[in-house]
């Protein structure tokens, strides 16, 4: 059970962050549509969303990831380990 709120005091940012993701407005259309994929997949709109939402904030952070490699090349001791990397797995796996 949620406890309630005093009068006069600020929700914290973390308190602010569940209700933003608890409740946003979408079109009908996409909320339709989001529906019918949790019907096709067996589970509930919010594990859609939240694993929806996971995915892509992960791909907003892999661009970044990419700009920083980009000014930031790696060092002739990092590479030495994409090297080994192009190796492959051993014979015996």
């Amino acid at each position: 059970m949620h406890k309630r709120r005093e009068a006069g005091t600020c929700w914290s940012a973390r308190a602010r962050l569940r209700v933003f993701a608890r409740f946003y407005r979408v079109a009908d259309e996409d909320a339709e549509r989001v529906q019918a994929w949790a019907e096709r997949l067996g589970v509930d709109r919010s594990e859609l969303l939240r694993e929806a939402v996971r995915q892509h904030l992960l791909r907003l952070a892999s661009k970044d990831d990419a700009a920083i490699l980009v000014e930031s090349p790696l060092e002739s001791r990092e590479q030495t380990l994409t090297a080994i990397a192009d190796w492959g797995p051993s014979p015996g796996r």
